[in-house]
């Protein structure tokens, strides 16, 4: 019987081991899978960053050009007669300050080189057709079709060497094609110019365009890559970094506090959230109105200066509407404050319902609400905005056994025509307002 007893007690241990042990493993495989996610996201953060400093980096290096392109293609494009002479001393005038990047510079009648500065080193390339050169063919023809700048490289050039081309179509009358421009990049300063950057940076890259590599060793690609694209009109890459140091890798100690961190990541979390829902209800609540949930005054100051600074900033004009019920105090106090209560809540609604994304609203007074359009074209375009918050603001309301009519009177302003600042359209559309309340009255 004792070993009875023994065995079921044993069974007893043993379940509730198996129960806890079954809990703390799941435990530790959420937070290790929460950690490693964590680490990769950290990774990616971190590759995120220094792709920012590629972009910048090979703006720098490369877009520089494509400007340099453009100004001289605007050359081309003043006259049909360009001398020799006058197209190199221009491109010289115009590359002597680019250092030691750029190649040369070729420019294409149709399809076929016409001019490759600086002329000496390359004269051997005049009056090639590129559509006879295999290498460079494709890329010509796109230019010349698709009327769409291209980027290539690295290629083998004519002259010899490596390099990589910008090109970009050339068009005089209109949209008549004329030819093509093309900068020829030396190959081993642009890669020499990346591999500077990976060293600064302590990673590896590779750049691929339409599935070929542009510059990196292909064996990254079994690496763990973070991808980005570079897009522009010029070309469009995709951009691979691998970090090269390993504390992005999950830290095998990570296990040993990894339950003390869950007790204490329920701890401080839960505190947290509880404080930080605590203040954001306390906040709410100061900047709404408990009745309607519309903003109220207290918010009205903070919300105006962001609005009229981006109205500034932007140059356009802002548009102010005052809302006053129509004899809302007889409501009160022929109905009671209940129904005046259902009254206004009604017509938070209906204006909510009836304001765009980009307008604001807000409850300033005991019947009086604010709306806000950020942006309006005109006078014009203000007034029809206030027809339909017109027509939202008449209805009819069955509340308690009671059937109350609701009118409203609308006051509107708008920056510059009406005044500069907040306050001048607040009393500007207060003094229209209570004109067309009078009416009504």
């Amino acid at each position: 019987m004792r070993n009875i007893y023994l065995i079921k007690g044993h069974r007893k241990s043993l379940g509730i081991s198996i129960v806890v042990g079954i809990i703390l493993l799941f435990v530790f495989l959420a937070f290790s899978t929460y950690e490693y996610n964590r680490v990769n996201q950290m990774e990616q953060i971190k590759a995120t960053e220094h792709f920012v400093v590629f972009d910048n980096a090979l703006n720098n290096l490369v877009y520089t050009n494509i400007n340099l392109m453009r100004g001289f293609a605007a050359y081309i494009q003043t006259g049909s007669n360009l001398e020799d002479e006058d197209v190199y001393a221009y491109l010289d005038e115009l590359l002597k300050s680019q250092g030691d990047l750029i190649n040369n510079v070729g420019i294409l009648k149709d399809t076929t080189i016409v001019w490759n500065y600086p002329y000496e080193l390359n004269k051997s390339t005049i009056g090639v057709d590129l559509i006879g050169v295999k290498a460079q063919s494709p890329y010509v023809i796109s230019v010349k079709q698709n009327g769409k700048p291209t980027f290539q490289g690295p290629v083998d050039l004519l002259q010899g060497g490596i390099g990589f081309i910008i090109r970009s179509p050339v068009y005089q009358n209109g949209n008549r094609y004329w030819g093509q421009i093309g900068i020829v990049l030396k190959g081993d300063r642009f890669i020499e110019k990346i591999q500077q950057i990976e060293s600064s940076l302590n990673v590896k890259s590779i750049i691929m365009s339409d599935d070929q590599i542009v510059y990196g060793d292909k064996n990254l690609l079994d690496e763990n890559i973070h991808w980005f694209k570079f897009a522009d009109d010029m070309f469009v890459w995709d951009f691979g970094i691998v970090i090269n140091n390993s504390d992005t890798l999950p830290y095998l100690n990570v296990y040993l506090f990894i339950i003390i961190g869950f007790f204490m990541f329920i701890a401080i979390t839960s505190a947290s959230f509880i404080m930080l829902k605590s203040n954001d209800i306390i906040k709410h609540e100061s900047m709404h109105d408990q009745l309607t949930g519309l903003r109220n005054r207290n918010s009205l100051d903070e919300t105006m200066q962001q609005l009229f600074a981006a109205a500034k900033r932007n140059d356009h004009k802002v548009g102010v509407l005052l809302l006053d019920l129509n004899k809302f105090k007889e409501i009160n106090d022929t109905f009671g404050h209940t129904v005046g209560d259902s009254v206004l809540r009604e017509t938070a609604l209906r204006l909510n319902e009836a304001a765009r994304k980009d307008e604001v609203l807000f409850r300033v007074g005991g019947d009086e609400f604010l709306l806000v359009v950020p942006f309006v074209e005109s006078n014009d375009v203000l007034k029809t905005i206030k027809k339909r918050f017109q027509s939202v603001l008449s209805y009819k309301l069955d509340v308690n056994g009671y059937s109350v009519i609701v009118t409203s009177s609308i006051g509107c302003a708008i920056s510059g025509d009406d005044g500069d600042n907040f306050d001048e359209l607040f009393l500007k559309a207060d003094r229209r307002m209570y004109e067309e309340k009078n009416k009504v009255i």
